[in-house]
């Protein structure tokens, strides 16, 4: 067991929300517990019906986290070299405080990587792991990701007084409605003022999307990263390419286990939301084999 144990990293308490499975299998305690992990300028209410789906469709808990600087969870200055580590450390010390055994971990792109990451330094209590569009390595290009922070600093700034202004701004450089609209989950309200303020932590994300580009060959504490032979499903859009045939022998590397999986889906980055159903056939499929 590596350095989240040990105390090296400093934790936060992350806000999440939990959809719960059937009163039978909850109470049986039969049902091994789903946490999902969003990605970059994510938040758990961008995983909310898919949630509510999962605990219905797999009769389990299912819980949704905010990760650090995103959502309703702690803001935490940048920490250069520790951007996955720290994430992993926060979900590794929620699954302990809520007193779980045994669960399974999702994480969607940056999610994703937190959650190998976790996987790689401390599978103690983890079953299985779903990947969603991305690969536990780095890419040479976030240059969206860079946009996007820009903007939502630039719609921060300007100190906007309605979604629709807010949204009237990003569409000279973001021109695609969907991801305007995911963007804008992050804007919020705080009465008495009248303008809507960006809710994730753009001091820290900002120059924090270097690092999201990379990936840990080890933790910053010095300890490497070992393979893990549970069972992996990695999801892969197939438009955007974060997962391509090169990386596959390195996911066979990280994840030997005969059951680990890599299945395409005619999609973009955000799998979940624009294949939900075949989505969900995929991953429920693969939580419930044996």
């Amino acid at each position: 067991m590596a350095s989240f144990a040990r105390g090296a990293l400093k934790p936060v308490s992350l806000a999440f929300s939990k959809e719960s499975g059937s009163a039978a299998a909850a109470t049986a305690g039969t049902r091994t517990p789903l946490v999902i992990l969003h990605g970059l300028f994510g938040s758990k209410s961008n995983w909310k019906s898919l949630q509510k789906q999962f605990a219905r469709q797999l009769e389990r808990d299912v819980y949704a986290l905010d990760l650090r600087n995103h959502g309703e969870s702690p803001h935490t200055p940048f920490n250069p070299g520790y951007f996955y580590a720290e994430m992993a450390a926060d979900v590794a010390a929620f699954v302990r405080a809520q007193g779980i055994e045994s669960y399974d971990l999702m994480g969607h792109s940056m999610g994703g990587k937190a959650a190998a990451l976790l996987a790689l330094v401390q599978p103690e209590r983890m079953r299985r792991l779903v990947m969603v569009d991305i690969a536990p390595v780095s890419y040479r290009d976030m240059g969206k990701f860079v946009l996007y922070a820009n903007e939502m600093a630039r719609v921060q700034q300007a100190g906007v007084r309605s979604r629709q202004e807010a949204d009237k701004m990003l569409q000279e450089t973001v021109p695609e409605l969907s991801v305007r609209q995911f963007l804008l989950t992050n804007l919020v309200s705080s009465p008495p003022s009248v303008e809507y303020k960006i809710r994730v932590n753009l001091e820290a994300l900002k120059p924090g999307v270097e690092e999201a580009r990379g990936w840990p060959v080890a933790l910053p504490t010095g300890e490497s990263l070992v393979p893990f032979d549970q069972p992996a499903l990695f999801v892969c859009g197939k438009r955007d390419r974060y997962i391509r045939p090169e990386h596959h022998p390195i996911i066979r590397s990280l994840f030997p286990s005969p059951q680990t999986e890599i299945v395409d889906v005619d999609a973009g980055h955000w799998v979940h939301a624009e294949q939900p159903v075949i989505f969900m056939d995929e991953v429920s499929r693969f939580l419930t084999t044996s």
